[in-house]
């Protein structure tokens, strides 16, 4: 029901995997020099993100900090007032000059072609020069009615990587996934997208509970290594006599009636 009722924006609601009760495994945070807060946030979609879901047992990826990437319309009131043009105008020129129609294929001999439509809205330039009406003879684009710019939607929160601005992942494993398995599955594929990754600084140590885990067995391991060496140091002590130590001694039955 409320599906109907959300932004054209909104992505529609969906199900989610089964998350542990101890659901984050990592945080991995991404920040760039060199790359805008638009240019990190497709990066993060198409690239890290895909890969990041194929990993077995991670359920979930989060993106906080996240910076869509949007071909905005703003509208000016005075210059619609100024040129006669309504505010539906303008909604309807922009939306046929951005939808894309379903694709269809042909049938070959020996093959079937699979036909694409390429948008032909690339960039701002391309929507400013969309005409909206024609008055007097005369064509009004979107350009001249409203400003046309690059942006993204309204944020709902921010993510600070090392003290800038960036992108925060929250991986989220199933309720079946090992920890220690899927942290360093997770650490394999960020390593092998490091090509990818130009000019972007990756930090997967935020939030790292398989760190505890890890320290929490090696003190384990120390600790039994410790005992052994004290249990034999108590023995040589104690005994002093080795053959002692290691012979057991002989029981000799008292013969019946003595």
């Amino acid at each position: 029901r409320a599906a109907a009722q959300l932004p054209d924006v909104a992505r529609p609601p969906v199900m989610l995997s089964p998350l542990s009760s101890l659901s984050r495994v990592m945080k991995i945070g991404l920040s760039s020099d060199r790359l805008s807060q638009i240019e990190l946030t497709t990066l993060t979609k198409w690239t890290i993100r895909p890969r990041l879901m194929a990993v077995p047992g991670v359920a979930n990826v989060a993106v906080w900090g996240q910076r869509d990437r949007q071909l905005q319309v703003q509208i000016d009131p005075a210059r619609l007032l100024a040129h006669g043009v309504t505010l539906d105008q303008v909604i309807a020129s922009a939306t046929a000059a951005t939808s894309v129609a379903g694709g269809a294929f042909i049938d070959g001999p020996n093959q079937r072609l699979n036909v694409t439509h390429s948008p032909a809205i690339r960039s701002i330039e391309d929507l400013g020069q969309v005409v909206v009406a024609h008055v007097d003879g005369a064509s009004l684009t979107l350009g001249q009615v409203a400003r046309v710019v690059e942006g993204s939607p309204p944020p709902i929160g921010d993510a600070i990587i090392n003290d800038v601005p960036g992108i925060l992942l929250i991986v989220e494993k199933q309720p079946w996934g090992n920890t220690l398995q899927v942290t360093r599955e997770i650490e394999a594929v960020l390593a092998s997208l490091t090509p990818a990754l130009e000019g972007v600084s990756v930090d997967p140590t935020i939030f790292r509970p398989a760190t505890y885990i890890e320290n929490a067995l090696s003190n384990l391991n120390t600790a039994l290594l410790i005992g052994c060496v004290l249990v034999v140091l108590v023995l040589s002590l104690f005994l002093y006599d080795w053959r002692a130590a290691s012979e057991t001694p002989h029981l000799h039955p008292k013969p019946v009636g003595e």
